[in-house]
């Protein structure tokens, strides 16, 4: 990894049909992540709530926050 790189906080949501199997949505992020050359520092579940309005008929979501290493450009 070049040697320009920081650290950046991230915040993805999923459904809760897609949580029920965390491990698999957790490594779908790690593999988009890997894509764009981004090394993940920490991933973890952080909270399932109550959206503000609905997402495709979705009324809940869960949040995993993520710490990634990404190169600056």
């Amino acid at each position: 990894m070049p040697e320009s790189t920081k650290v950046y906080e991230s915040m993805f949501l999923i459904s809760q049909a897609e949580a029920a199997d965390l491990k698999s949505a957790i490594a779908h992020i790690e593999e988009v992540l890997h894509r764009g050359d981004a090394e993940v520092v920490a991933m973890r579940k952080w909270d399932e709530r109550r959206l503000a309005y609905e997402i495709d008929k979705q009324r809940r979501g869960v949040y995993i926050l993520c710490y990634f290493r990404s190169p600056t450009g």
